[in-house]
């Protein structure tokens, strides 16, 4: 494997857009002469050895200030796995074999992270049973029920992360849903909460200053997955958070 030169013109394109297809080993050195820069051969050994398909690129440091610049570095050499414009994994300076393997590993999406990202059932529920206390799984899995139409089953498998950030939200959707007599007008907001959210969150807005404390509470539960699943600065999070500022909630 022939490491693939990248320079700041090029940054963007090779690496963090190319990161979208498949996952980038960034290793950044200290100029052309620089011993380090050796160390590249060592990883390409090791990523033929262990199979990881990737693109090796080399970066030097010292001509190419705004790339380093993305990753802060201080010390070269530096490797960094970045996949899906995130950086998934490094290491500093010349790593022994063992370092550079277990870092090889860290890059590609394990098997819970390839289940969510394909939302699909079955590789889901093989994942869960891979590692069955992952929260994420299980909410994951609890929101396919949901919005399939099975709030009952999906009430039940959620009761296990009912206190999670997100999960306490997808739990309480699933309570109301699940016996909507308890709280028709509710029940009927969140039946568009999937295909339509902002007008489910507009409509339970409308209900919080006159809402008994039952159903604040549950209407702040779900408010709060809704937030913890996305950016602090989600253009819905700022407007819903000014927006409810302004109300008991």
């Amino acid at each position: 494997m022939i490491a693939q030169t990248v320079t700041d013109e090029t940054f963007q394109r090779d690496v963090f857009d190319a990161s979208f297809e498949r996952p980038i080993i960034v290793v950044l050195h200290a100029g052309e002469h620089d011993p380090s820069a050796t160390y590249v051969t060592d990883l390409a050994e090791a990523i033929t050895d262990c199979g990881l398909e990737c693109t090796l690129v080399s970066i030097d440091a010292e001509q190419n200030t705004q790339a380093t610049a993305v990753f802060g570095i201080s010390i070269a050499p530096s490797t960094k796995g970045v996949l899906n414009g995130i950086l998934r994994a490094e290491i500093t300076g010349a790593e022994p074999r063992e370092a550079i393997d277990a870092f090889l590993a860290a890059v590609p999406l394990n098997q819970a992270e390839q289940a969510l990202a394909s939302n699909d059932e079955q590789l889901i529920r093989a994942a869960l049973e891979a590692d069955p206390f992952e929260p994420s799984l299980t909410i994951a899995l609890g929101r396919l029920m949901l919005d399939r139409g099975d709030p009952l089953e999906a009430h039940l498998w959620l009761l296990t992360v009912a206190h999670h950030p997100i999960g306490g939200g997808v739990f309480e959707r699933s309570r109301v849903l699940s016996n909507p007599a308890t709280d028709p007008e509710l029940a009927a907001c969140l039946e568009t909460f999937t295909t339509d959210l902002e007008s489910s969150l507009d409509g339970m807005v409308a209900m919080i200053d006159t809402a008994d404390a039952e159903r604040l509470d549950t209407i702040r539960r779900i408010f709060i997955g809704v937030f913890a699943e996305r950016p602090i600065d989600d253009p819905l999070v700022l407007e819903y958070r000014r927006r409810l500022a302004t109300t008991t909630f």
